[in-house]
């Protein structure tokens, strides 16, 4: 990845961040707000994908938010997604989600659960 491009995502995931922590869904200040991060791929596999959720983690850990990295789609269900804040597709191609599973996550949405896709 070239310099202009890596300054380039960081700015995009940083902006994407920030603009999560203003609408995540309302907890108690005690609560740590948690962010799913979904990797996966169903055709090309992006090289910058390790770096972007290098990028992430740092992000979020500066300010408060827990993170969770996955590229199995199994967490993609009413009960698991309920304990997000938001969710950020990273690098993510395809059709990555069954039907219950899209099903589950427009519940999620719907419900006031944040997204982002980078």
């Amino acid at each position: 990845m070239t310099r202009n491009t890596s300054l380039l995502f960081t700015g995009l995931l940083l902006a994407t961040i920030l603009f999560l922590s203003c609408g995540i869904k309302k907890q108690s200040d005690t609560t740590a707000k948690k962010i799913l991060v979904s990797t996966k791929t169903a055709g090309f596999h992006h090289s910058s994908i390790p770096q972007g959720i290098e990028t992430v983690k740092l992000i979020c850990s500066q300010n408060g938010l827990k993170v969770k990295v996955t590229d199995n789609s199994d967490d993609f269900t009413k009960d698991s997604l309920a304990v997000y804040n938001a969710v950020i597709f990273l690098n993510t191609t395809g059709y990555v989600l069954n039907n219950s599973q899209q099903e589950a996550f427009e519940h999620y949405i719907k419900s006031g659960g944040g997204f982002a896709s980078i």
